[in-house]
């Protein structure tokens, strides 16, 4: 009785362990969301520049989602796979500072730099009087995927910038502005 017992307890151990990589797998795959970079040069150069900064993985939650399109949508409906999130990077500036350099907001397939990029803009244009600036991010490659990035000052810290970056379904939004032409 005994021995069969460690039998079955062995094969039951030996199954659950040839299980795990599978289960790990798959979970892994769950994890990779659409992920949000600032990259210290253009869209033009992203996919070949390690000098980048996380700005945040993109979320499909809907109370996310409900915050980020109030900050973005500019009074439209919000659309149906919609993927965004609010984060924010110290010591950058202010919104000028970084229209004035050569930065870009690049919306990679997962957490992986070297992942497909999806979206792309430019950091350029004309910041309100309030210190905010609003994007239209492009699909590159016919990914499919483009959008829209808020960049604003963070009250009372004034080397801290908030990133409210959302992206959609190509074409199912209209532009608020012309968007920087991406590869």
């Amino acid at each position: 009785m005994k021995s069969s017992v460690i039998r079955f307890t062995g094969a039951v151990a030996i199954a659950a362990t040839l299980a795990l990589p599978a289960f790990g797998a798959s979970a892994q795959r769950w994890d990779n969301e659409p992920t949000a970079f600032l990259y210290r040069t253009t869209c033009e150069e992203a996919s070949g520049s390690n000098n980048a900064t996380e700005i945040a993985e993109l979320e499909d939650d809907r109370i996310t989602l409900r915050r980020v399109w109030n900050e973005i949508g500019v009074g439209g409906d919000r659309p149906a796979g919609m993927w965004g999130e609010i984060d924010d990077i110290d010591h950058l500036g202010n919104v000028q500072s970084l229209v004035n350099g050569d930065f870009a907001v690049v919306v990679h397939q997962d957490d992986s730099r070297r992942s497909p990029i999806l979206a792309c803009v430019d950091v350029e244009g004309t910041v309100t009087p309030e210190g905010t600036l609003l994007l239209d991010i492009a699909q590159v490659d016919n990914s499919g995927m483009e959008g829209r990035v808020l960049i604003r000052q963070v009250e009372r810290e004034p080397d801290e910038l908030e990133f409210v970056v959302g992206i959609w379904n190509a074409g199912a939004v209209p532009p608020v502005a012309e968007a920087t032409p991406a590869s």
